[in-house]
């Protein structure tokens, strides 16, 4: 810059002119504002941040906001046809009123679809119009919304506990259990219980009437006082001390049923053949030694032709008065199969005490001991099942002949189709044996109907 013909130069500015000079320029700002320049509080720069701070939370607010009215916007409870009250209470929308209702089931089978309630302030719901409460009180109220997939196992079990003394009470219970496949849960099959040589049996009683259960199935005995009867018992071991399993009779029918034991064919005659062979044994002394074994056979001879029966069926036969005749192998060789069934017990049991034992039947009719690992839930009421335990959720089930809901309380509803399933937002129905789930107590069947019905 040039002054007077010379050329003047300037320094550059220092960072203290700077500070100086926005010093002055704040001391300026305080006097014409405030008329003080002493500069010993400075409520200008705290408002000037005040002011950044609320213009940065007010831009936030409204990001905030428009992202959640764009990503999750919230519906008027005036276009919902089911809504909750502040208080829990639910209410669904018919013609313009609003109905109480107790449960969701019922809701959703008013509107037909798996509609969830939109909250509202009371203070809203109180210019709503109303109209008189609605609904099914005992509908399901637990429903499984994560739609995973499990399969179910189906156990009925009774539970028997003698009493020991006078002053004890029988605990009688019949438990209907809902068990996840994939969980573990101990059972023992009978054909597992047994001891080598016998089978496990529980010796029942229904209706005044003596079965044989074994793992194969129920077997109906013949009448005690027929000499049949008193044969096939003491073969048996059974007699009056023997301890007796007393199942309810619905229960009893869902083992497989097999034929009744019978005699056979009154010209029948028991053959016994003998066969004597050399079994190689080895002494201390590892020298190999002969030992004559004996083997019996029985056979059930009739109209010229034979058939093999086990010791247990042969000893039956003869003390009932069957002719038993000792035969040579050959002579069996020489006839013909007979193509009879020997319907008699063909092995020994063991007799298994039914008391403090959980006995079960599958839902494959077949008959094993399950050890319980929860506390099932007592069902009220005059049905068949005393307990229920369940998986937690309502269950939609499948007899084969119509569809239901068996309530996590125990209660099973008849449902009319799969629209209602669709609406109540079940997804998955499982198989069940009929004779299952008529143990369970019957609910009001779930149809829009019933849920139009006032309740007062």
């Amino acid at each position: 810059m040039k002054i007077g013909g010379s050329v003047v130069r300037f320094n550059p500015t220092t960072k203290a002119q700077l500070s100086g000079h926005k010093f002055l320029k704040r001391r300026i700002e305080h006097g014409l504002a405030l008329g003080d320049i002493r500069m010993i509080h400075d409520p200008l720069a705290r408002r000037r941040r005040a002011l950044f701070f609320g213009l940065a939370t007010s831009a936030l607010l409204v990001v905030g906001s428009l992202a959640l009215a764009f990503f999750a916007p919230q519906a008027h409870p005036g276009d919902a046809r089911i809504i909750e009250a502040q208080s829990g209470q639910l209410f669904v929308q018919i013609d313009q009123a609003y109905h109480p209702v107790n449960n969701l089931a019922s809701a959703r089978l008013v509107v037909g679809e798996a509609e969830k309630p939109q909250r509202i302030s009371d203070s809203l719901l109180a210019d709503f119009p109303k109209a008189v409460p609605i609904g099914i009180i005992d509908a399901p109220g637990i429903f499984d919304s994560r739609r995973h997939p499990y399969a179910l196992d189906w156990f009925a079990c009774h539970y028997t506990d003698t009493p020991e003394t006078r002053t004890q009470v029988a605990a009688d219970r019949l438990t209907l259990i809902a068990h996840k496949r994939s969980e573990n849960i101990k059972q023992y099959a009978l054909s597992d219980i047994g001891d080598s040589g016998h089978q496990a049996a529980f010796l029942a009683r229904v209706a005044d009437q003596d079965y044989l259960v074994t793992a194969a199935g129920r077997q109906l005995l013949p009448p005690e006082e027929s000499p049949f009867g008193r044969s096939v018992r003491r073969s048996l071991g059974i007699s009056h001390q023997t301890p007796r399993w007393i199942p309810p009779a619905e229960l009893f029918s869902a083992i497989t049923e097999l034929v009744p034991m019978a005699v056979p064919d009154p010209r029948a005659q028991v053959w016994k053949t003998s066969t004597s062979f050399e079994e190689e044994t080895r002494s201390t002394e590892l020298s190999a030694e002969g030992k004559s074994v004996l083997q019996e056979q029985f056979w059930l001879y009739l109209d010229d032709k034979v058939t093999e029966i086990s010791t247990l069926q042969a000893e039956i036969l003869v003390e009932l008065g069957y002719v038993l005749q000792t035969v040579q192998s050959a002579e069996i060789a020489n006839k013909e199969d007979l193509n009879y069934e020997v319907l008699l017990l063909s092995q020994l049991v063991e007799m298994e005490n039914p008391s403090k034992k959980n006995v079960c039947v599958t839902q494959q009719a077949q008959v094993v001991l399950l050890e319980e690992n929860t506390q099932p839930l007592m069902l009220s009421g005059s049905s068949v099942a005393t307990h229920y335990q369940s998986v937690g959720t309502s269950i939609a089930v499948d007899t084969g002949q119509g569809t239901h809901i068996i309530s996590e309380t125990g209660l099973r509803h008849q449902v009319a189709d799969q629209g209602t399933l669709e609406a109540l937002g079940i997804g998955e129905v499982h198989d069940i044996p009929w004779l299952f789930l008529r143990l369970l107590p019957e609910g009001t069947p779930l149809t829009k109907e019933k849920a139009l019905m006032p309740i007062y």
